[in-house]
């Protein structure tokens, strides 16, 4: 990867039809830093870190 940030995304979170599936990957692999996003938000980075925003 490019080593922009230090966490795995996960899309589509709680999504139908992803809602089963993204709640199992989030407990499975809980011992990983998760970002987990729905359809509506996004992740911003920039030189400070980076945040998810949601459309609203």
């Amino acid at each position: 990867g490019l080593d922009l940030i230090d966490f795995y995304v996960l899309p589509h979170y709680l999504t139908a039809p992803f809602k089963k599936v993204t709640e199992k990957i989030m407990t499975e692999f809980s011992d990983l830093n998760l970002c987990p996003i729905n359809n509506r938000q996004g992740i911003v980075i920039d030189g400070e870190g980076s945040k998810v925003i949601c459309k609203d």
